[in-house]
């Protein structure tokens, strides 16, 4: 199928590949209007940080959330470069190690392998190295929310 992707200020019609056609992600032009934002709009920084918020966890490559957020490649590198320290990868790695802790802290009776996959892992053993690296336990010892508030955490 094709997506209706923004290449500021005109559109443009690209080929999907099936991995960006299977995500529930909506035509460019409908997630700008859902987030307040139209074909005259100014665009800024501000875009980037709200796309990737909500699909952080969607196997998007770099060139693929640059024009979804109506850039080019090295545009949207320059634009994230002023509003992290961190580089995109290393951005969503850590969003998706807090969204994971947030859902064990939650549930922690959820499984581990739902969670990885959920918040956009694709290989368990990697997500369980990478949580004990960030946060010093495995993800199957994540106390509960309650347990945290009992003890500090």
């Amino acid at each position: 199928g094709y997506v209706l992707l923004m290449c500021r200020p005109t559109y443009d019609f690209r080929r999907v590949t099936p991995s960006v056609a299977a995500m529930k992600i909506p035509t460019l032009p409908a997630w700008f209007t859902e987030n307040g934002l139209n074909d005259n709009a100014c665009y800024t920084t501000d875009d980037i940080m709200a796309f990737l918020e909500k699909n952080y966890m969607n196997d998007l490559t770099l060139r693929d959330i640059a024009r979804f957020t109506g850039r080019s490649l090295s545009t949207f590198k320059r634009d994230f470069r002023a509003l992290s320290d961190l580089t995109p990868q290393r951005w969503l790695m850590r969003r998706r190690m807090e969204a994971a802790r947030e859902m064990l802290r939650r549930d922690n009776k959820r499984e581990v392998t739902d969670v990885c996959f959920e918040v956009g892992f694709k290989n368990l053993s990697h997500f369980s190295k990478l949580y004990k690296r960030t946060y010093g336990i495995p993800p199957t010892e994540e106390p509960a929310e309650e347990a945290v508030a009992a003890e500090g955490i």
